[in-house]
C-alpha cells in the first residue's frame, strides 16, 4: 500500500477501494488455509518438520499483516493524539 493510499484513507476517514479488496483477498486466502488445516494430522517426526514448517509460515503471515494494519492506523492514532492535544487545554480548565 503506497502513502498515497494511507493518505488518501486518512483524509476520507475510510478505507479505500483497494485497501478493502487486498484485506478481502488476505481473509479469504486465510480461511482457505485454516480450512486446509484443520484436517491436517502430525504422524511420526516427518509430521512434527511438517508441521513445524507450517506454523512458522502462518506466523511470518500475521506478523506481515498485523505490520500492513499498523502501517494504516499509525497516522490516525497520532491524528487523534494531536486532536486530543489541541483540546486538552480548555478541557483541563473546565475540570478545574
Amino acid at each position: 500500500m503506497s502513502n498515497e493510499t494511507t493518505s488518501t484513507m486518512m483524509t476520507l476517514g475510510h478505507p479505500p477501494a483497494e485497501v478493502v479488496n487486498e484485506t478481502s483477498l488476505e481473509a479469504t486466502k486465510a480461511r482457505t488455509a485454516i480450512e486446509k488445516l484443520r484436517g491436517f494430522v502430525v504422524v511420526g517426526n516427518a509430521g512434527i518438520s511438517v508441521a513445524s514448517d507450517l506454523l512458522q509460515h502462518v506466523k511470518g503471515e500475521w506478523s506481515r499483516l498485523e505490520e500492513q494494519r499498523k502501517k494504516l492506523t499509525q497516522p490516525l492514532l497520532e491524528a487523534k493524539r494531536q486532536i486530543d492535544e489541541l483540546f486538552r487545554p480548555a478541557t483541563d480548565a473546565l475540570a478545574e
